[in-house]
């Protein structure tokens, strides 16, 4: 992963859910601010936010596998975040057939939701062909360091 947009997991559940945290920082160098637009977190990494957060899951879940996004059927953005956004996330497992697994997820700024994605479906790989397992391991055990 060479960007993480996941800063802290709070809760999980082997084969159920996960809970987490994505804190906008100013120094994030995509909200610069350019031809007057808003500085803001831009959409698609508020997906890539919770899709980060699912495979934090499915690794749980699953030990040896992560999940190759291949579909999903619906992803709402409410409100865009900003510096100093505190995004609350839960994914959860809807399902799993074979080797795919279906999961959705949202994601709320004081109690706000902000983000909603439904019917997300992914294919499990083996880990070992994405990221090397011990560095996979060690990245989920320093973001679940401080958990509550």
């Amino acid at each position: 992963m060479k960007f993480r947009f996941v800063d802290r997991i709070l809760d999980y559940r082997e084969n159920d859910f996960i809970e987490g945290i994505k804190t906008v920082s100013l120094e994030e160098y995509f909200l610069t601010n350019r031809l007057g637009i808003r500085k803001q977190f831009p959409p698609t990494l508020m997906a890539e936010s919770l899709f980060q957060l699912a495979n934090f899951l499915v690794y749980k879940s699953f030990h040896t596998r992560l999940a190759i996004l291949t579909m999903f059927n619906r992803i709402e953005i409410r409100e865009p975040l900003g510096p100093g956004d505190a995004m609350r996330m839960r994914v959860k497992i809807d399902s799993i057939i074979g080797d795919s697994i279906k999961m959705s997820g949202v994601g709320h700024v004081d109690q706000r939701e902000v983000i909603r994605g439904d019917g997300c479906i992914g294919i499990l790989t083996d880990l070992d062909k994405l990221y090397d397992p011990d560095d996979y391991n060690r990245l989920f055990n320093v973001l679940c360091e401080n958990r509550t």
